[in-house]
């Protein structure tokens, strides 16, 4: 997991989360941090996510899957910006 600079939210990865949601569609779960809810899903991993970042200022996120598939996502619009 990771947790936002200002300690709003919280990122997940499916690994981190197998007991929560024991489905195999591999997302990225944002946790709200203020009230202990689910905040958004982010999808595309096709492989179990190992690890999961967000950078300094909290603008970006950043995973990498099993397969090694890394992936970069805007924290504003929740959007993918990048798969490497």
């Amino acid at each position: 997991y990771s947790i936002l600079p200002d300690a709003k939210f919280i990122a997940s990865g499916s690994r981190s989360v197998s007991l929560f949601s024991p489905n195999d569609d591999y997302e990225i779960i944002i946790w709200n941090n203020l009230v202990g809810n689910i905040f958004s899903h982010l999808k595309g991993h096709k492989s179990p996510v190992s690890s999961i970042s967000y950078d300094k200022d909290g603008k970006r996120l950043v995973s990498c899957d099993q397969d090694g598939e890394i992936r970069i996502w805007n924290t504003d619009s929740l959007k993918e910006i990048r798969c490497i």
